[in-house]
């Protein structure tokens, strides 16, 4: 069993375990070990914050026909979330349950819908005008209390694993926190781009010479799509003009993520913030369905 394994932090196991049970077992009547149970509520609720007034966008891919520009942009209902009886299945909720996911940038949001070169997209702006709490999956890493930091670690990357399909262990695991989150007072979960590698724009001459900040890239999914009010005026046609795409097998990229990591830590806190680092596995821990599973 996983949490036999020596090289899998205990609570991790449990909660690999608890994933399986969800996945392959009961999905309405499993619930976390009482053992895990307190330290999983502790861990996610160290991630609670606040979210503040901002505009996030939202797009939606014109695909009948696929790369034929479209007479006008979608507006309306038709750029909002979906009503129930439409909704399906995404990564952070069950078909049925409609969520309003929203990104930072316009091509974040682009990204999202896998849109790719030559296809046209609506872009639409959603304007957040209170304060709201929140659940923030974003570098979990520095956020984490010892006890937890490796169970945080891998929740952060069940969330952030890109998926294809909502009927495996990923996608069923993450959509239990959504609803766990959702349970606990939140309004809306953060979490980190699956399409972009970095959480955020290096600063560059240019934001300097504009006088700008870089921007960061993340997600939202609001439980109550009401609190976002969709800009009326903001629906419009793009196309999408260019892709970056890096290609790299698994020991390198968490090879470079972990130096990433290094350096982060170093820049918040010099060298003392720096404790026993380790180059994260190259695969999901012993007893973990291997990505996209079902």
């Amino acid at each position: 069993m996983a949490d036999e394994d020596p090289k899998v932090d205990p609570l991790v196991g449990e909660f690999i375990k608890f994933g399986c049970r969800l996945c392959y077992g009961s999905r309405f009547f499993s619930s976390p070990s009482p053992k895990l149970y307190p330290i999983l509520e502790g861990a996610l609720g160290s991630l609670k914050t606040t979210l503040e007034p901002a505009v996030f966008f939202r797009a939606r891919l014109h695909d009948s026909p696929r790369m034929d520009k479209p007479p006008e942009p979608f507006r309306g209902d038709d750029i909002r979330n979906p009503q129930s009886e439409k909704a399906v299945a995404g990564r952070l909720n069950c078909a049925g349950i409609s969520r309003l996911y929203l990104s930072s940038t316009e091509d974040i949001a682009a990204a999202e819908v896998r849109a790719i070169t030559a296809d046209f997209v609506t872009i639409a702006k959603f304007a957040l005008r209170e304060p709201i709490a929140v659940f923030d999956f974003r570098q979990i890493n520095f956020r984490a209390k010892d006890e937890s930091s490796e169970l945080l670690s891998y929740i952060g990357r069940i969330i952030a694993t890109p998926v294809f399909g909502h009927d495996n262990y990923e996608s069923i695991l993450s959509q239990w926190i959504t609803e766990y989150i959702e349970k606990s007072g939140a309004h809306a979960l953060i979490f980190p781009s699956v399409m972009r590698g970095r959480p955020k724009e290096e600063h560059s001459f240019i934001h300097s010479i504009l006088k700008i900040s870089p921007r960061e890239f993340f997600n939202v999914c609001a439980f109550y799509p009401s609190q976002f009010e969709l800009l009326e005026a903001s629906p419009i046609v793009t196309r999408v003009r260019e892709l970056t795409l890096t290609v790299m097998d698994d020991v390198r990229f968490y090879k470079l993520r972990a130096l990433d990591e290094i350096q982060e830590k170093l820049k918040q806190g010099g060298t003392a913030a720096l404790k026993s680092e380790e180059v994260p596995p190259s695969s999901a821990p012993d007893g973990a369905p291997p990505s996209g599973s079902s």
